[in-house]
């Protein structure tokens, strides 16, 4: 199994996403940010998966490259979510997961419980 954490960050789920692949799948943290990426190496994320510095949005793999996609709270940074969500479901293999997770703020909550925050 190959995934990717597109907006990694620190690397904070890439040792939940190495359990679920196991020592034989392939887990790489994708940010734009090479700080980031330098602070996942300090905490010592990067034992737990590669690490590479690029747009989510125009990823440097071919189509079908990899069996899940995770993203947490990436999509409200992105210009053009649809093209990212495209994007994502491009290098995704056939029968492959995208797990999206988009946390809702609380202004967002409390709009729709019609209160104004």
């Amino acid at each position: 199994q190959r995934v990717l954490d597109l907006g990694c960050g620190t690397g904070r789920a890439l040792p939940a996403l190495r359990a679920e692949v196991g020592a034989g799948g392939v887990v790489a943290g994708v940010d734009l940010t090479p700080a980031m990426l330098t602070a996942a190496v300090r905490e010592g994320r990067d034992r737990d998966g590669g690490l590479l510095a690029a747009d989510a949005c125009r990823l440097p793999l071919p189509s079908g490259a990899v069996h899940g996609v995770f993203s947490a709270g990436l999509l409200d940074h992105v210009p053009d979510p649809a093209a990212a969500l495209r994007e994502w479901a491009r290098v995704t293999a056939p029968g492959g997961v995208l797990l999206l997770f988009h946390p809702s703020g609380r202004a967002e909550r409390a709009a729709r419980h019609g209160r104004p925050l």
